[in-house]
């Protein structure tokens, strides 16, 4: 079965000394016959704080994070960097059922080591709704991360 799949992703990094802070965004959109194993996929420590890798799935998304990190005076036996990052974004099913006033948001910090076996990062996150009736903002659970080595 054919699909359509377009998908832009930047991210990039500015540094000045031992501060960096790197925007990205991701944007995305699939047809209507696209597979559910090549649909967009919305959380994880990666992606979007307070969402577990792949929670949630569709055919179009729209994410974009700001992230700060600084490299700590202090080395745990290897190069040390603490860090901090904002999510807000959402996937949708169809490209109609796309409101803005649904994007989600997450806030996150981490620690990470760049180890000889690759970096390993220890991190916290937690995602944020804002819902209209009642208006009010609710709060995701706080999830918890861990990743050594390389992405593959």
């Amino acid at each position: 079965l054919n699909f359509s799949k377009v998908e832009l992703r930047y991210k990039s990094t500015f540094s000045s000394g031992v501060h960096s802070v790197s925007p990205s965004v991701h944007f995305g959109f699939g047809d209507g016959t696209m597979p559910l194993s090549e649909q967009f996929s919305l959380g994880g420590e990666d992606m979007f704080y307070g969402k577990r890798e792949d929670e949630e799935r569709g055919r179009q998304i729209a994410v974009t994070s700001l992230e700060y990190r600084i490299k700590s005076p202090m080395n745990l036996f290897f190069d040390t960097y603490i860090s901090t990052r904002y999510d807000m974004g959402a996937v949708w099913e169809n490209f109609s059922t796309i409101k803005f006033s649904g994007l989600k948001h997450g806030l996150g910090i981490a620690l990470q080591l760049d180890t000889p076996l690759g970096i390993a990062k220890v991190s916290v996150g937690r995602s944020i709704y804002f819902i209209t009736n009642p208006d009010g903002a609710v709060r995701g659970p706080v999830l918890g991360y861990f990743s050594i080595g390389t992405k593959l």
